[in-house]
């Protein structure tokens, strides 16, 4: 091995290095205010009314359930726009058993194991990898727009004080000027640079993506009803377990907290699935909402609602179409 090739050895060792230690001392610092959370909180935590309404949090998982088929509905409309045509139970079960890696850290394997499996339904590489960039970047994109047109509502939640001027003015900030900057990173010009610029750095040629924005805007929606359909099923679990909604305006905002919480989960890339972030994030806005007395009251309502729900909701699709799978290969044998 020559001096060059030694020195690209040890300089990728260090980089590795370098991003397990910085992965390990956040997760520390993590788990440092969760615990500290937990401890001056505990006192509330067992005097809140905890209780379980069945029938709600049923209702609340169906939901949970209806997004997490939506995700392989909205893939298969871009598919469609690239001009890839899957039936809906082929992108359904594609989708669901590549997603079965994702809790492994770097959120990146489901993204190879989608595309193994899509080529294999007669999906060609390119344009499956095309149409998971935009499905991810709409994503993204869906659960912050679908936050910030539910900020206006948090100063009428009578529960924030003195925090009610800074909130208002942050939610005419982001109106104004957030949502026009999200339509325009949208747009497939934007997105294209921004991977021309990242292909560089990463030394690796990024597909440029060849649908136009009037493409991307009912994709987009289509997110905002995912979203909207799952914030009602977080909403419904909340009150399930024992929240009391003070009023009919807390609905769009305990909605709006779950995709920033998503959203923020997933941008982490640290923990497997956003684990830790997202409930974090959750539970800091449930508890300056008002929702929840206290972060430990938060942070268990998050685990409940916003972890263990949508787990249970993905393995059961999972599992659904797994056997179905089975059913239905005989079938055509």
């Amino acid at each position: 091995m020559s001096v060059f090739q030694q020195s690209k050895v040890l300089a990728l060792l260090r980089s590795q290095w370098l991003k397990r230690f910085a992965q390990a001392a956040l997760l520390l610092a993590l788990a440092y205010f969760i615990i500290r959370a937990f401890v001056s909180g505990w006192g509330s935590a067992l005097r809140f009314p905890w209780r379980i309404s069945w029938p709600l949090l049923f209702a609340a998982f169906l939901l949970y359930v209806a997004q997490e088929l939506s995700f392989a509905a909205i893939w298969r409309a871009i598919l469609r726009r690239l001009e890839v045509h899957l039936p809906l139970f082929t992108a359904e079960y594609v989708y669901l058993t590549a997603e079965l890696v994702r809790y492994i850290p770097g959120n990146v394997w489901h993204v190879a194991s989608r595309v193994v499996y899509a080529e294999r339904e007669g999906s060609p590489k390119t344009k499956t990898f095309i149409s998971m960039t935009v499905e991810l970047a709409t994503k993204i994109a869906g659960a912050i727009f679908f936050f910030i047109i539910t900020l206006p509502l948090w100063p009428h939640t009578n529960h924030l004080g003195a925090f009610n001027t800074y909130i208002r003015s942050i939610a005419a900030v982001l109106l104004i000027v957030g949502l026009p900057i999200l339509l325009f990173g949208l747009r497939p010009q934007t997105m294209n640079k921004i991977f021309i610029y990242a292909g560089k750095l990463l030394k690796r040629e990024i597909a440029p993506i060849t649908l136009r924005f009037q493409d991307i805007i009912p994709v987009l929606l289509m997110w905002l009803a995912s979203w909207l359909t799952v914030g009602t099923g977080f909403t419904i679990a909340l009150y399930a377990i024992g929240f009391t909604i003070h009023s009919w305006e807390m609905l769009p905002v305990f909605m709006g907290i779950y995709a920033i919480g998503w959203a923020i989960g997933f941008l982490s890339f640290i923990t497997p699935s956003g684990l830790g972030f997202r409930e974090g994030t959750i539970a800091l806005l449930l508890f300056a909402s008002g929702a929840a007395p206290s972060m430990v009251i938060g942070a268990a309502a998050a685990v409940a609602a916003a972890r263990v729900l949508p787990m249970l909701a993905e393995f059961t699709c999972v599992g659904a179409v797994q056997a179905l799978r089975a059913i239905r290969l005989p079938a055509h044998t």
